[in-house]
């Protein structure tokens, strides 16, 4: 008897080691071989078996779903005849896993949070934190991103109790995925790089390898492209080596988003050719069709429409798969851009309608306001312009608050990489934890440090006057220029601190006094939180005006005209720049349209065209008169592209326009309801677009309206 029990201890612990070990990522090929002798051999219908049933059909994750499918439900037909739940569990968690890859996720959900139950029922914490990864794998592919964050959180804590170092790598890897997905890419690179951490610690060839694939994402969203390159390229050759075809995939789909923001469409095609391959091969549909629909991306931007038709297209057949409702509407949105290219918006405009109600229905904020766009200039190409003045003001209103969100944490997220940059190669690989906790207690400073840092650029400037002053003084040969342009910059110290007296004082005072009497206890958080509103909207002001006397010093007085030369969607930049400037838009009910086609690019600095819309549309809306209209648009030509800002506002006289792009003899004009200016924006304008070798035209009529446009090479 006692024999008896030892040996079905010794044969559970097996298992349980097995399990263990096909968890770690070892040898695939080797491991199913090995365990499958193991089970054909393993005569007794016994806990032993169903152990194994679940460890092999795991195993088959990365080669057959099919096979997968059929040895979970022996297993748990197995454990259900001789009543071993914990083992049932296992093999409904493999059983759920398999229907996840098949991407019926509703059936997936269900199995696996069956294994829940009876794992919780019988306190058994052995497998529950495989479970809950498998869980929130589930609920992301379902778009349930906080609910996905929950669970893998959960996981985490389970597996650190259990010192289950492998399974608490790759929650932080996922928690990092959906952070990207949630729009929060500071939040996501601070959880890759602690799973780096971890797997450098166990010292694991795969996760490492994923890992760095999802950091390159994150330098590719943060535009260092050869740093995003460099971690790519270093991911897929260590998940080759240990041929997980999953991780394959998915280092796959990060190096196709980082080609595509290169605007290498050939190499993004090849890469989701290969990938499209390797998961038709694997059975993973999920991937397959997500492949695909990068790849029709990437031949829509090269101009294919014909190959990317047919592959939205091979997303729809049958059997589509209803739980991925993410995907039915991308690939409806790619038919209708497809069909809109080719100069057909009636036929697209069903396929937009389509994907704007079902990422509208799936509470996908950002796609919805894709969709929203698209509809609108679909609806008016057709002549429909009550639909499509419908869907471009909920396009609008979605945009609003989406970037306006979006602008903050690309402001974070460019500080915290700064920090990470400046202080990496000082630090070691072990003390990247240290580094992150740092720049995250940071943050909430960002705000009053650049205020400081713009007061400190200003001195700068003045000390720069000052010598400007004295060399000329002691230059003869040259002294009627020189005393031009010390009167030019004079002219623009005076400037410079007639913002600052006005402009910067002011609101800097009115911040400062609040937190004051809030540290003082002389007002209550309710009464504070009711003032937040303005002083939010008081900081947006002084970054805006900052970035403009800091831009506009840097070209004016270091002369630092030099441009970055890129490929710069205008489309996306004017909607951003749309959805900033939505507030003193919508305080005098103006509506401002964006007719540039979408994927419209042009080659300039991104960085001077962001402050060339910024200011022409903040221009705009200060001039134009409650219940006015601004129209953005673009075309181009075989030797130039054409933007222009359309307003129906106050308008100018030929005197005001001849004087508007002047810094010495320009002062800034009231807005139509009072709006206060520096004078400074137009004329910075005017010096980026002849930086990037165009030009800036005026036409106006007063009280009819003004149109700039900006001439670029095309």
């Amino acid at each position: 008897m006692i024999a008896d029990q030892c040996q079905r201890c010794w044969k559970r612990f097996t298992m349980i080691v097995l399990f263990a070990v096909c968890c770690a990522h070892i040898s695939s090929a080797q491991a199913l071989d090995s365990l499958l002798k193991v089970l054909y051999s393993h005569a007794e219908e016994d806990t032993a078996k169903v152990n194994l049933y679940a460890v092999v059909a795991t195993q088959y994750r990365n080669s057959s779903t099919d096979s997968m499918v059929a040895v979970a439900q022996r297993g748990v037909l197995l454990a259900d005849k001789i009543y071993y739940d914990e083992g049932k569990a296992r093999c409904l968690a493999s059983l759920g896993v398999a229907y996840m890859f098949r991407n019926d996720l509703e059936l997936a959900d269900s199995l696996c949070n069956a294994g829940i139950a009876i794992l919780e029922q019988r306190k058994d914490s052995a497998g529950m934190s495989l479970l809950l990864y498998y869980m929130g794998n589930i609920r992301f592919r379902q778009t349930k991103y906080k609910s996905a964050i929950s669970y893998f959180e959960q996981a985490i804590r389970t597996a650190e109790k259990k010192g289950d170092n492998n399974m608490v790598g790759k929650s932080l890897d996922n928690i990092g995925t959906s952070y990207i997905v949630l729009g929060n890419n500071t939040e996501a690179l601070r959880y890759f790089l602690m799973a780096l951490k971890v797997w450098e610690q166990v010292d694991s060839k795969s996760g490492r390898g994923s890992c760095l694939s999802n950091i390159a994402r994150m330098y590719s969203a943060l535009g260092n492209k050869e740093k995003a390159l460099n971690y790519i390229n270093q991911s897929i050759a260590l998940q080759k080596g240990c041929g997980d075809i999953q991780s394959i995939v998915h280092c796959y789909m990060n190096a196709v988003s980082i080609f595509n923001a290169m605007d290498n469409d050939s190499a993004a095609i090849a890469v989701c050719t290969e990938a499209i391959r390797l998961a038709d091969s694997a059975g993973q549909r999920s991937e397959l069709t997500l492949m695909l629909i990068d790849r029709g991306m990437s031949y829509f931007h090269a101009g294919d429409y014909d190959n990317a038709f047919a592959d939205y297209m091979k997303c729809l057949e049958p059997p589509v798969d209803r739980t991925a409702p993410s995907i039915i509407a991308q690939a409806h949105i790619g038919l209708g851009e497809v069909w809109m290219a080719r100069g057909n918006a009636r036929k697209s405009i069903p396929h937009l309608e389509k994907a704007y109600a079902l990422f509208r229905e799936n509470e996908m904020d950002d796609q919805t306001g894709a969709a929203a766009d698209e509809l609108g200039r679909a609806y008016e190409q057709v002549g429909d312009y009550s639909n499509a003045l419908k869907y471009t003001r909920v396009g609008h209103a979605i945009n609003d608050s989406l970037f306006s969100v979006e602008n903050a944490r690309q402001q974070q997220q460019l500080q915290f990489d700064y920090e990470l940059e400046k202080k990496e190669n000082r630090i070691g690989r072990l003390e990247k934890e240290k580094l992150i906790a740092e720049a995250t207690s940071q943050r909430q400073r960002e705000t009053l440090w650049g205020l400081l840092g713009g007061l400190a650029f200003v001195l700068v400037i003045a000390i720069l006057l000052y010598r400007s002053r004295t060399k000329e003084k002691r230059s003869k040969e040259t002294i009627a220029g020189q005393a031009e342009k010390l009167t030019e910059l004079n002219t623009f110290k005076d400037k410079i601190f007639s913002v600052l007296s006005h402009d910067l004082r002011g609101p800097i005072n009115s911040i400062s006094t609040t937190v004051d009497m809030l540290d003082e206890a002389e007002m209550s958080p309710e009464e504070f939180i009711e003032l937040k509103p303005e002083m939010k909207r008081q900081l947006g002001a002084l970054t805006f005006l900052l970035d403009n006397l800091l831009k506009w010093s840097k070209n004016y007085v270091l002369g630092d005209t030099a441009t970055r030369s890129e490929r710069v969607d205008l489309h996306k930049m004017a909607r951003q720049n749309i959805a900033l400037l939505q507030a003193p838009a919508r305080n005098k009910n103006i509506t401002v349209i964006n007719n540039i086609p979408q994927g419209f690019v042009v080659t300039c600095d991104s960085g001077d065209m962001d402050i060339i819309i910024r200011n022409l549309l903040s221009n705009a809306i200060k001039f134009t008169n409650v219940n006015g209209t601004i129209t953005l648009s673009a075309t181009a030509d075989g030797k130039t592209a054409r933007l222009r800002i359309t307003d129906d506002g106050v308008g100018m006289t030929p005197e005001q326009i001849e004087k508007l792009f002047l810094t010495t003899s320009h002062t800034s004009t009231y807005g139509t309801k009072g709006e206060a200016g520096t004078g400074l924006g137009l004329p910075l304008c005017y010096e980026f677009v002849k930086a990037n070798e165009g030009d800036i035209q005026v036409s106006s009529e007063v009280n009819v309206g003004t149109t700039f446009t900006v001439i670029l090479p095309n």
